[in-house]
């Protein structure tokens, strides 16, 4: 049928003007219906009237009900929309075509005509480099799925009784694969994706057997979560499932760090994603996990959506005390915004009193800014508030040359309350007064072990005022009446010699060990020891 031309000036010539123009009514009004084609034939029912019009070389030829020996208007509208339906008929199945052809055909058409259609050439590289990755991602996620299935199965032997022991894991397998699926996020992010989520579920269930030692594997989840936040910036994931997918990690995982990487993936998820985020955080998410996440997750959550400040502003409001001024003053620190965090110092120890933290602070950003009356005023705040060695210390390390006044004022202050008096002591043997510390022992008495370094330390210059403290020690050690109590005694009774020789006494020393040992007349073990220690 192909082979005869027929147009609708064909048609025009083959009837009178009137029934032409009665034909197009009938096409125009719908009367045409149920047309089909056999050969050079078409078949119609026409105003309810059946008609078969034949199309030869020399014209139309037509059968119809109405019995009109010549070509009727029913005709005529059979054939119009025939022709016009030339226009939409099917094209042949162009696929099953190109299914009888062999493949080197195919290949050389192809290439000849994307050799001058560039948009083509570039097409067929992307569809066949996708069909490539395709493959190359399931081969990954088998091999993915062994390796791991192999580590599980060793983790149970570990767990057996028979085998007992540290299991470290063989990851040079697992990280090979995860180098290949690192190398698919660059030419297919949305596929290297889905292999990360993967590989985070596995790594995490063989990390929560309990059974994996050393920290290799912890890194190489840190590595897969760092390769899914990548994948997600380079592809074009579902901000909302993005969203539920890692604020459900935060939930059930007991291993990723996705409630503090939110800024990461902020490009990803969008105003969708992290809207959604905040409607899970502010429904029931928050009562399912534990305070620290919650808060992570707020400010995780700032700071995708407004930096530094407004995580600032989030803190601000939620405020309670001088540890949340003071990371708002550490946030700024760390962006070198010093004089601001300084103002938010201030207003914290006016609002919440004066703090360690806040106090330590604000001596960073004064001496970041080269302040050092400020710094020495900060470390003399610091003193007052925590009086002790490390603390005077450093005030008179910052003070430098001019230290004199200010260990005259911090001494004074030491010595305002008994309280104090234990750093006070401290302090004196710091600054070589043996005679103010020992002076400190007489007025308020010292814990054991400061007690004895004042006592010592006064036994260099004044044995004498030693050996009354160290008499009462080796009796109370006798008194226990017991092996380790005498061996105690006659060390304190050594120390004892060598004091009473500093004096030039030996002969009191002599008649001191005689009283001990009479006033013990029972304790055998005691006599004995003292016998074989040599002492006299």
């Amino acid at each position: 049928m192909a082979l005869i031309q027929v147009d609708e000036e064909a048609v025009r010539s083959q009837v009178s003007e009137l029934v032409f123009a009665e034909a197009l009514a009938l096409v125009a009004d719908g009367m045409v219906a149920g047309l089909t084609e056999k050969g050079t034939s078409v078949a119609a029912l026409v105003s309810g009237r059946s008609v078969t019009v034949t199309f030869t070389a020399s014209g139309m030829r037509a059968v119809c009900e109405c019995l009109d020996p010549e070509l009727c208007a029913h005709a005529a509208a059979a054939a119009v929309t025939w022709v016009r339906m030339g226009d939409v008929r099917p094209a042949p199945d162009l696929y099953a075509l190109l299914r009888t052809q062999d493949s080197d055909w195919l290949a050389r058409r192809l290439a000849t005509l994307a050799a001058t259609d560039p948009e083509l050439a570039d097409r067929l590289r992307t569809e066949l480099a996708e069909t490539i990755i395709g493959e190359e991602s399931t081969d990954l996620l088998a091999d993915l799925e062994s390796v791991m299935a192999d580590l599980l199965a060793e983790a149970a032997d570990v767990c057996d009784a028979w085998h007992e022991g540290e299991w470290y894991p063989d990851l040079e397998d697992l990280e090979e694969i995860l180098d290949e699926i690192d190398d698919l996020i660059e030419p297919s992010p949305d596929t290297a994706r889905e292999l990360t989520v993967r590989a985070i579920d596995l790594i995490e269930e063989v990390l929560d057997t309990g059974e994996v030692y050393g920290g290799q594997l912890v890194e190489d989840l840190e590595r897969v979560q760092g390769m899914h936040r990548d994948a997600c910036l380079a592809g074009s994931p579902d901000p909302v499932k993005l969203a539920e997918w890692l604020m459900g990690k935060v939930l059930i995982s007991n291993w990723c760090t996705f409630e503090t990487s939110l800024p990461g993936y902020a490009p990803a998820l969008g105003d969708l994603g992290l809207r959604r985020c905040h409607e899970l955080l502010n429904g029931t998410f928050a009562d399912r996990i534990r305070d620290y996440k919650v808060a992570a997750l707020r400010e995780s959550l700032a700071r995708a959506e407004g930096g530094t400040d407004a995580v600032i502003a989030m803190l601000a409001q939620r405020a309670a005390g001088g540890g949340d001024i003071a990371k708002i003053a550490r946030l700024l620190i760390g962006e070198e915004r010093h004089d601001e965090a300084l103002a938010w110092i201030a207003q914290g120890i006016g609002r919440y009193g004066r703090d360690q933290q806040l106090l330590t602070l604000a001596l960073d950003c004064h001496q970041h800014a080269g302040r050092t009356e400020q710094a020495l005023e900060t470390r003399w705040q610091l003193f007052t508030l925590s009086p002790s060695t490390h603390t005077y210390q450093n005030l008179t390390r910052q003070a430098g040359p001019d230290a004199a006044p200010w260990q005259a004022k911090a001494i004074a202050h030491l010595r305002s309350s008994p309280a104090m008096a234990p750093t006070l002591a401290e302090v004196l043997l710091i600054n070589e007064d043996v005679a103010g510390a020992w002076e400190v022992l007489q007025t308020y008495g010292l814990a054991s072990d400061l007690r004895m370094r004042v006592v010592n330390a006064r036994a260099q210059t004044h044995p004498q005022d030693a050996i009354p403290i160290y008499r009462e020690l080796a009796e109370s050690c006798v008194s226990r009446a017991s092996r380790p109590g005498y061996q105690e005694a006659i060390q304190y009774l050594f120390t004892l010699r060598t004091l009473f020789e500093r004096t030039g006494d030996q002969t009191e020393f002599a008649s001191y060990v005689a009283r001990l040992r009479a006033a013990h007349p029972g304790k055998k073990a005691f006599h004995t020891q003292l016998d074989g220690a040599g002492l006299l």
